[in-house]
């Protein structure tokens, strides 16, 4: 498989798993953990203020560190927020632990792109075919995700994590 395709690949399954969430956090935020509308409007005001520092700040991280180790770097990053996020469902902390993955995220889409951009720069038309394929990969996470998101969220729903010393109970549990 072409190291293309391979990065499309990869960025599918992550636009994924975030387009699982997104489309729904507003309202967990609003109706299940209680934040006001306001609220919520900062919260989504606040990603993209956060999404914009992380493209330069991992623009520096992709110079400093190169392409491969922020992909990881910003990966495991965003995956550990998510998880402290799922852990600790503390209604601040959970909207804290999404704006820190989409910060991650959004730092790891700057060192994906510089990846394409550094294997096909010697031939522009490979360049364009190779970022658009990048773009089907992505787009295509994008619109399965809040499908199945929507599935998960009206079966499971967003359910007040219970601290006790059986917190693997979570599913089983309602507070």
């Amino acid at each position: 498989m072409q190291d293309v395709n391979k990065l499309a690949v990869i960025g599918s399954a992550r636009s994924l798993g975030t387009s699982i969430i997104w489309p729904f956090i507003g309202f967990a935020l609003l109706t299940v953990y209680h934040f006001s509308l306001e609220f919520v409007s900062l919260f989504y005001l606040l990603q993209g203020i956060v999404s914009v520092l992380a493209y330069i700040v991992s623009g520096f991280f992709t110079d400093f560190f190169g392409r491969v180790k922020t992909m990881i770097m910003f990966s495991v990053s965003a995956s550990i927020s998510m998880f402290l996020a799922f852990l600790f469902p503390n209604p601040l902390f959970v909207a804290l632990g999404v704006l820190a993955q989409s910060f991650f995220n959004s730092g790891y889409y700057v060192a994906n792109t510089s990846i394409v951009g550094d294997l096909k720069k010697n031939d522009i038309s490979s360049l364009i075919r190779a970022f658009s394929r990048l773009r089907v990969g992505i787009n295509l996470g994008w619109a399965l995700g809040p499908t199945l998101g929507g599935y998960v969220f009206s079966i499971l729903g967003f359910r007040l994590f219970c601290f006790s010393p059986h917190w693997f109970l979570y599913f089983q549990s309602s507070c």
